[in-house]
């Protein structure tokens, strides 16, 4: 089965007026026909050829929605957002993640795309708009932290970046480059709150949850880009005698050892890795992200390496270049994004992509 990747949108709120056409089959400007549209972003396999109106259905309830216009492929337009995490625990990564990210946009854009960025750790900083203005912005980030231990906002960035996409474009797509760890306090644990603290009790409107549907109902693929493998760790910086910084982290894993002390005692002995409790729920959370953005069109990779970072920038730019965009006339204002379905014919055989 051909492994496609697959955003999703509706605009419910968006009509196209279009000009009646009277019996002589000329226009009457005192009609309008309202339609209103949706429509449906995929990333289709490398070798396919160019798809169009044909090549897809979209279905709601086993009613075929009518696709009207399949737009994108790598001579289309491209709105990209690129999101940076400047909190502790990144700065080691931040000289090559600027290289790469400055990079992408001088040599893999072009000016008619438009590229914003915006940096974030304990708040979302708007720092570029447009392509002239987002390279040299991203190859002088600064890589010298904010003192002391901050949250990092991730998630609520990120619902408050993602509303920034004009969504007019063709191809789209979110870059994250985060270690994917959100350490803002969790309203849900504050003093006053109802319920046990934890995972399940933390706000919907900060989860991992809510940012992937966000994105999944804009259809917006997002991309994160880790540095490193391994647990969420906190990260404090200070400024030494001679003014470098210096970055620790606070809860570095530890080996420990479970069973009796007594090498005799022939009860179960084991060892496992230890992690602080307050970084348990980000590392969760974070591997859950990766599995929602992934199955909303995008991916989650590892760049441990300056090459690697050039690596995986390539592959989401070779993921742009394949994506489209499937325009279609919805039947009724009923239509929600988590009841339809999408099929594509490829060389006589007929697949669901969702």
């Amino acid at each position: 089965m051909l492994a496609v990747a697959v955003s999703l949108a509706l605009r419910l709120s968006f009509e196209t007026p279009l000009m009646a056409q009277t019996e002589s089959g000329t226009p009457d400007f005192g009609e309008e026909v309202v339609v209103r549209t949706g429509f449906v972003r995929v990333t289709l396999p490398a070798g396919v050829g160019k798809p169009d109106a044909g090549t897809f259905e979209v279905r709601w309830k086993h009613r075929p929605q009518n696709v009207t216009r399949v737009l994108g492929g790598a001579d289309a337009p491209l709105e990209v957002g690129i999101a940076v995490d400047q909190s502790a625990s990144m700065v080691e990564a931040l000289v090559p993640l600027r290289e790469a990210l400055a990079t992408f946009v001088d040599e893999w854009t072009t000016e008619r795309d438009r590229i914003f960025v915006a940096a974030f750790s304990d708040s979302l900083l708007p720092i570029a708009e447009g392509r002239r203005d987002a390279a040299p912005v991203l190859a002088s980030l600064p890589v010298r932290p904010q003192t002391g231990q901050r949250p990092t906002a991730l998630f609520a960035s990120l619902l408050q970046m993602l509303p920034s996409f004009e969504n007019s474009d063709a191809r789209t797509a979110l870059i994250v480059a985060s270690d994917g760890c959100d350490t803002a306090p969790d309203v849900a644990t504050q003093p006053g709150a109802a319920g046990a603290p934890g995972i399940a009790s933390r706000p919907d409107r900060s989860t991992a949850t809510r940012v992937a549907q966000l994105a999944k109902d804009l259809a917006i693929p997002v991309y994160l880009v880790r540095p490193e493998r391994g647990p969420c760790r906190k990260a404090s910086c200070v400024i030494d005698r001679t003014g470098r910084w210096d970055c620790t982290s606070q809860s570095p894993p530890r080996i420990e050892h479970f069973g009796s002390p007594d090498p005799h005692d022939r009860r179960a002995r084991s060892m496992g890795i230890s992690h602080d409790p307050s970084v348990r729920e980000p590392t969760y959370e974070r591997d859950r992200f990766a599995g929602l953005i992934s199955r909303g069109g995008g991916a989650a990779f590892v760049a441990p390496t300056p090459e690697d970072w050039q690596r995986v920038l390539g592959r989401i730019f070779q993921d742009l270049d394949r994506q489209w965009t499937i325009v279609f006339e919805r039947d009724a204002d009923e239509v929600k994004s988590s009841e339809v379905q999408v099929y594509a014919t490829f060389a006589g055989k007929r697949t669901r992509l969702r």
